[in-house]
């Protein structure tokens, strides 16, 4: 019988905890901010977002080095285990090509890479779809087809509070941060299939992000002929409404499975404090 491990990295947000619970394990990035740095699982990333709010310094992260996946790589093999790992999209980070390479330094071991062009609490889901159905018994190469499969029914929406932080980390220009500000504009983000952020929507308030998300995925049920969904509820420090959020897709929608956690400081390091959003997966 094979033995497999589920791995992707920390930048999903998943809490330790939940990840130990399923088996999934974690690869850690860095945080740096105000002089000091963390790995990813050790920060307090709520307290993160509340300096964040205060601070004309933005965290800086760092992806894991070659000798990190060297070192987790051996260790998860050497008792003949195939690896799946779960990688972030190549646009947010060089992460996967250094996972490539350090596997390219140990052609003895059978470790799988899968780049499905996903991010945040999106990839998560897949490494938590993955890690049930090796549960249930599935080899490595169904784990990896159940990934594929359920990577093109998945969505991100993020609701910003502001585009500052994405115009102080270059992303966009201040201008259009300084207009977005005047008309009170809330932009809508999601990562499309070329695993890239994208613009999807823009709203006036928190409450009109909710509707637009709620009308987002009932297009999005009926798309993939679905009756249920598998749902991440994320924020980056705006708990109320993320919390508005679960209510309302509760209320709406069949839930087969539902998580909430705080949003990995990887990615909230460039939407800053204030967002919250969604990842769903259509059954």
């Amino acid at each position: 019988m094979e033995k497999i491990r589920i791995a992707t990295c920390s930048e999903t947000g998943m809490p330790a905890k939940l990840a130990e619970e399923l088996g999934i394990h974690i690869v850690p990035y860095v945080v740096t901010f105000n002089g000091k740095s963390w790995l990813e699982p050790d920060v307090d990333a709520t307290l993160l977002y509340r300096e964040m709010r205060e601070s004309k310094a933005l965290p800086t992260t760092a992806h894991p080095s070659v000798g990190d996946y060297l070192d987790r790589f051996r260790q998860w093999t050497d008792d003949g285990s195939i690896v799946i790992y779960i990688a972030l999209s190549p646009f947010f980070s060089k992460a996967v090509d250094v996972a490539r390479t350090a596997r390219a330094q140990l052609p003895d071991r059978d470790i799988r890479i899968i780049d499905m062009k996903c991010a945040t609490a999106a990839q998560g889901i897949l490494a938590i779809l993955a890690a049930q159905a090796l549960k249930s018994g599935a080899t490595a190469e169904e784990i990896i087809a159940l990934i594929e499969k359920a990577a093109h029914r998945e969505r991100v929406l993020i609701v910003f509070e502001t585009l500052k932080f994405l115009a102080r980390g270059g992303r966009i220009n201040t201008a259009k941060a300084l207009l977005g500000s005047v008309l009170q504009i809330k932009p809508i983000l999601t990562v499309n299939e070329e695993g890239k952020t994208a613009p999807f929507g823009r709203v006036r308030t928190r409450s009109e992000g909710i509707d637009f998300i709620v009308k987002q995925i009932e297009k999005d049920l009926v798309a993939h002929n679905s009756q249920s969904l598998d749902v991440v509820i994320e924020d980056s420090d705006e708990k109320e409404w993320a919390a508005r959020l679960r209510e309302r897709l509760e209320r709406e929608f069949h839930i087969a499975q539902l998580w909430q956690w705080t949003m990995s400081p990887i990615v909230g390091s460039h939407i800053g404090p204030g967002a919250f959003g969604v990842s769903y997966h259509c059954r």
